[in-house]
């Protein structure tokens, strides 16, 4: 996945020495309680921490045995390109993580359709359909999972019935009010994108585009919910159907 509006400049994607440092979950938790004794969200980013899927496990685990489980939430992103959960960890592992109570999984959709998604991450369709599949396995094990999307995109062609579209797939594959879970992402030129967008000269006229792709996205929303769900605390909205 290669998202051309990543904030993390490309030099930092390579796992170099020169740009990162190896710690353990121990070391991590001891640089929490010393350093940021007023936060209370941890929150492990990417990239895609997923790549890496027992480190929320570990992490987890090293807060329960410092009696720091219910001090901390542990909020994990994940761009749904891949499965290594369901490859590398246990069943007994992945059910342990779903029943830990202070953590959550905010998963981002690359994009609305596969046009929008093969534009914005450079991964093929096929990628996009299986984000809906990763998702629901999520949910059927019991995670508290919330959704970003990003609605950049370099063609407004009938893009209202492109994000009903959308949403017709999420209510129909995962669940019918996980899209009062998803927020939009409003992108942003940032300076490691600069160079990124003089080499594609779509992506000013996409950023510009997810200002309408959003009025089309809150239209729909405000047509499939009523007030009362759409005003709902994010965290009580049920996602098991």
């Amino acid at each position: 996945m290669n998202c051309w509006y990543c904030f993390v400049p490309d030099n930092l994607k390579n796992l170099s020495d020169q740009n990162s440092k190896w710690f353990s979950t121990s070391e991590i938790v001891d640089h929490l309680e010393m350093q940021c004794k007023d936060k209370t969200v941890i929150d492990l980013s990417g990239g895609n921490p997923e790549l890496t899927p027992e480190w929320p496990l570990w992490l987890a685990r090293e807060l329960k045995k410092r009696n720091l489980d219910k001090k901390y939430y542990i909020w994990s992103d994940d761009t749904l390109s891949t499965e290594s959960m369901f490859t590398y960890l246990s069943e007994d592992e992945i059910k342990e993580l779903a029943s830990y109570k202070n953590y959550g999984k905010v998963c981002c959709f690359k994009g609305f359709d596969e046009e929008s998604y093969e534009y914005n991450c450079m991964l093929k369709k096929e990628f996009y359909y299986k984000s809906f599949k990763t998702l629901k396995k999520y949910i059927e094990y019991g995670f508290d999972v919330y959704g970003y999307i990003t609605l950049t995109t370099n063609s407004i062609r009938n893009i209202k019935e492109r994000i009903a579209n959308f949403m017709d797939k999420v209510q129909k594959e995962i669940s019918f009010y996980f899209p009062l879970r998803i927020i939009p992402l409003k992108i942003f030129q940032f300076t490691p994108t600069m160079g990124r967008m003089i080499k594609n000269p779509d992506s000013k006229k996409a950023i510009d585009n997810q200002n309408i792709a959003i009025k089309a996205w809150c239209d729909e929303i405000k047509k499939r919910f009523t007030t009362e769900e759409i005003q709902q605390n994010i965290c009580e909205i049920k996602i098991k159907d």
